[in-house]
């Protein structure tokens, strides 16, 4: 993490409403505020790929259609793995390390226009698979419910209401705080909801005040240090820059290899080779299999993948065209803002 703040990893939320210039504004709270990890729920996307991102942050996306939901890294000592099989379009759940914490996060978008219950079930699967370890939920849910102090209850924040009860989940927000806001009225749908195993590391949770292009608000909280129970990792070894289309590379590659290594006659089924490749397993020691397995991989990955050089800071503005006349307007509108509510 980025000196002075080793102990705890600083986190936006925000819906963009898909918007560039609510975008641009977040790039630059991003970087004044020293962000670590940024939950974004319909970000602004083109040919169905975030746009209007600096290349420096690493960004955690899945599915193929029109991304609802991202996860935005900006912090070289955070190790980050995205869950492929808990991840889609409206909902992407990494698993985040470093030598001061170790959680699961989850991006989420409630479609209004789809029954919850299917959002629900993805909860389910997501609660299932990280059970035992520290998970921390963003979303915007699309429900309204007086449990996170909004004004009203509709169907949907019923069922909400009755996930996070039985689950024993709980939400961080403040009676005080309005999330969206628009000239249809405002609500409270925009949550961070955290289990039993952080719930006392998240603190410092505000709404900002200041203007974010979009009618919801940026939330702003801080994951404190949450031992992982393993001791300090700190992963220094080669990274591998990948793709969807460099994977086809590394399997025909990785099939090759095991081929060659451990002799094998199946050579084009991939359910025989696996299967021979057990029997042969027996005929070798632990550690000697282990190395030629590891060998096999490593081989495979310097083929088919680009080695990570690392990533300089970049001293030029993200937004080239933001400028001191913008930020004395933003300001302005910032207090107009407050004054109006």
């Amino acid at each position: 993490m980025h000196e002075g703040r080793r102990d705890n990893v600083n986190c936006f939320q925000i819906n963009l409403q898909h918007s560039r210039t609510a975008t641009s504004n977040l790039v630059q709270f991003i970087n004044q505020h020293n962000v670590d990890i940024t939950f974004i729920q319909e970000p602004y996307t083109i040919n169905n790929k975030l746009a209007g991102l600096p290349r420096s942050y690493k960004v955690y996306t899945s599915g193929d259609g029109r991304k609802r939901t991202a996860v935005v890294i900006n912090n070289d000592r955070l190790d980050v793995t995205l869950i492929t099989q808990l991840s889609n379009e409206d909902c992407v759940v990494v698993e985040v390390r470093s030598e001061a914490v170790k959680l699961y996060s989850v991006s989420m978008y409630f479609n209004s226009r789809k029954d919850i219950e299917e959002d629900i079930r993805q909860l389910e699967k997501v609660m299932d698979y990280t059970k035992g370890h520290g998970l921390i939920i963003v979303l915007d849910s699309n429900a309204r419910s007086k449990m996170w102090h909004d004004t009203v209850t509709n169907q949907r924040g019923k069922i909400l209401e009755e996930f996070i009860i039985c689950k024993d989940l709980y939400v961080m927000i403040e009676a005080t705080e309005t999330l969206f806001q628009s000239n249809r009225g405002s609500s409270r749908i925009d949550l961070t909801i955290t289990n039993s195993k952080l719930v006392r590391f998240v603190s410092d949770w505000t709404c900002g005040e200041e203007e974010s292009c979009s009618d919801h608000n940026i939330v702003n909280f801080k994951i404190a240090s949450v031992s992982n129970g393993k001791g300090k990792m700190n992963y220094t070894g080669v990274r591998y820059i990948t793709n969807k289309e460099d994977y086809k590379t590394f399997d025909t590659t990785l099939a090759s290899n095991f081929i060659s290594t451990f002799n094998c006659t199946n050579k084009t089924d991939a359910n025989k080779l696996d299967e021979e490749l057990q029997g042969k397993a027996h005929q070798y020691n632990t550690e000697d299999l282990i190395q030629a397995c590891f060998s096999c991989v490593t081989a495979a990955c310097n083929t088919a993948f680009q080695i990570s050089k690392g990533r300089t800071l970049e001293s030029r503005r993200t937004v080239p065209w933001w400028n001191d006349e913008l930020k004395i307007l933003r300001k302005k509108v910032n207090a107009l803002r407050r004054r109006y509510q």
